[in-house]
């Protein structure tokens, strides 16, 4: 078993340190939690446990206890096919409501909701440009869980300057009504929905955009499978997950996987378990990175992928990443001590 090449104490260190509060609240941040933990106790947001992998595997080891808000939904790395999973989750008939009332007061706090896009959008531009490809003289760009609309109007810019070649039709859906008002602002068409309201549309996608997406929905793989409906049988599917293993390069987080964690992420993937999620509900990579930022055609080939020895990278790459954070915590430290030491020597010497 790969978790065997593990040092088993410092992993039940990792676990430990990952079981408080994983980062600094807001105060409307501290309310949503509050809510929140009004609405798990008086049955309004239900939760389930969760015993074993979607691979069927209950071979695992756990990772943490709590999520970044101090909220009891930790997580377990699996044995078999490397998938980060919560040990805990929301109930599939609490989701709608959490994502209405809940997500954004709890991810944002007092900040306002950046309407800009700083992140880098290469890989979706590459499924863009191929879908060009194409001889059709229109083009539909279909995003699930579109948010406040900036990757659709990010799509909107690209298609710019091919406006005079192709009609290019832009649909999305997302739960928050919020959302979708601010999303009307940027005068897109955006409905109150997920999944199941794009299939009641009738719409068949040259490009499926799922930004920040798959690692939020509990039943995945029949999401991912149902999702193929929206597609024409050649179109592309843009899939953008966080990926846990590139936690280094991700200042937000500072190295620290408790803070990276959220109950509203059921998974936290790195490309190797995004791939084996992919090719199960009939998916093949065209290309990705472990940002994780990726491309997918449709493929009826759903065996299980190798992953090898994944595990111990993942845990081994989650292990340095806490000693490196501890000791740019020590080394701050000992630069604050120095610099309090030098403030009181010169205080003495001034006085």
């Amino acid at each position: 078993m790969a978790f065997e090449v593990i040092d088993l104490k410092m992993l039940d260190e990792f676990v430990e340190s990952n079981s408080g509060l994983g980062m600094p609240l807001s105060s409307l941040q501290r309310k949503t939690v509050e809510d929140l933990t009004e609405a798990f106790l008086n049955g309004s947001i239900k939760t389930v446990a969760r015993e074993k992998c979607l691979c069927g595997s209950t071979d695992r080891k756990t990772l943490s206890k709590r999520d970044r808000f101090g909220l009891p939904f930790g997580t377990a790395l699996c044995g078999r096919c490397d998938l980060i999973y919560q040990t805990r989750m929301l109930s599939a008939d609490s989701v709608s409501l959490f994502y209405q009332q809940y997500y954004w007061p709890l991810i944002n706090g007092d900040r306002e909701h950046s309407t800009t896009l700083s992140r880098d959008l290469s890989m979706l531009k590459t499924a863009f440009n191929n879908v060009l490809t194409s001889s059709k003289s229109t083009l539909v760009v279909l995003e699930i869980g579109c948010g406040r609309g900036e990757l659709l109007a990010q799509t909107r810019e690209l298609g710019s300057v091919v406006r005079d070649q192709i009609v290019l039709q832009l649909k999305g859906f997302d739960y928050s009504s919020e959302a979708v008002d601010r999303a009307k602002a940027f005068d897109l068409d955006v409905d109150v929905g997920g999944l199941k309201e794009a299939l009641d549309s009738g719409i068949k996608a040259d490009l499926l955009i799922l930004s920040h997406v798959v690692e939020h929905i509990p039943d995945v793989e029949t999401f991912l499978t149902q999702a193929r409906r929206l597609m024409t049988q050649d179109g592309l599917v843009y899939v953008e997950v966080p990926g846990v293993l590139s936690l280094m390069e991700q200042r937000a987080y500072g190295q620290s996987y408790q803070a990276f964690c959220v109950l509203a992420h059921c998974y936290n993937f790195c490309l190797s378990s995004l791939k084996s999620v992919m090719v199960r509900s009939g998916y093949q990579m065209v290309s990705g990175n472990e940002k994780v930022e990726s491309v997918w055609r449709l493929n009826e080939s759903r065996s299980m992928v190798s992953t090898k020895e994944a595990n111990t990278q993942i845990l081994s790459y989650l292990l340095d990443c806490q000693q490196q954070r501890k000791m740019k915590e020590k080394s701050t430290l000992y630069l604050v001590k120095r610099f309090v030491k030098y403030l009181l020597r010169y205080k003495n010497f001034a006085g």
